[in-house]
C-alpha cells in the first residue's frame, strides 16, 4: 500500500508494508483439554462471583430490606432467589438481579401475590416479559405513592 506523505503536495509517496498475519495452518499444536471437574470449578466460581456482586448490589440499593441479614445469610438468600429466577426462565444477569430485587421489595412470595401473581402465573409469558411487567408495576406503584 502506498500513502502520500503529510504536508507534501501529493507527489511525495512512501511505501507502507502491511503486517503479515500469522499462518496457523502448519501449527502442530493440539487443543487444550479441559476436564469436566475443571469446568465445574470455573462454573461455580463464576456463579459465586455473580451471587456476591448481586448481594452487594442489594445491600447498597435496598439497605432497609437487607439490614436484617448477615452477609452469609444475604448471600444464601440471593443464591436461592437466583436459582428460582433460573427456574422461571431468566437467563440474563439484569433479569436475575431484578428478580432478586423484587423478592426484597415485595417479599419472598411476591410471585403469588395479587398483581404480581397475575403476571407470574401466566404460562404464555416468558421470564423476561414477566420481569419487565413486574418492573412496570413497581414503577407505577412508586409513582402513585409520590403523587
Amino acid at each position: 500500500m502506498i500513502k502520500p506523505l503529510r504536508g507534501g503536495h501529493g507527489s511525495q509517496r512512501i511505501a507502507v508494508q502491511r503486517p503479515k498475519m500469522y499462518d496457523w495452518s502448519n501449527c502442530n499444536s493440539t487443543a487444550m483439554v479441559i476436564r469436566e471437574e475443571q469446568i465445574e470449578v470455573l462454573r461455580k466460581n463464576r456463579k459465586d462471583t455473580f451471587t456476591s456482586r448481586t448481594s452487594r448490589f442489594m445491600r447498597g440499593h435496598l439497605p432497609a430490606q437487607t439490614q436484617a441479614y448477615t452477609d452469609e445469610e444475604l448471600f444464601t438468600e440471593v443464591e436461592e432467589q437466583i436459582e428460582c429466577g433460573r427456574h422461571e426462565g431468566l437467563k440474563s444477569e439484569s433479569d436475575l438481579v431484578s428478580f432478586v430485587g423484587f423478592r426484597f421489595m415485595a417479599g419472598s412470595g411476591f410471585r403469588s401475590q395479587g398483581r404480581f401473581g397475575a403476571i407470574w402465573d401466566r404460562p404464555d409469558l416468558d421470564g423476561p416479559v414477566k420481569v419487565a411487567r413486574t418492573r412496570d408495576l413497581i414503577s407505577a406503584s412508586a409513582r402513585e405513592k409520590r403523587a
